[in-house]
């Protein structure tokens, strides 16, 4: 979460585009959904 901010703060230093910066939120969401959903898939296969 701390490199999160990091990287919105350089962004906003740079005056990047607002879509820009949605884009990134985006992909580090979809970040965090694999993330999880990996997890769930390895506690099922150790189950098999």
């Amino acid at each position: 979460m701390k490199d999160e901010m990091k990287v919105f703060q350089w962004l906003k230093e740079q005056n990047a585009p607002f879509g820009i910066q949605l884009q990134i939120l985006q992909a580090f969401q979809l970040y965090k959904v694999i993330v999880e959903m990996d997890k769930k898939l390895m506690m099922y296969e150790e189950r098999i």
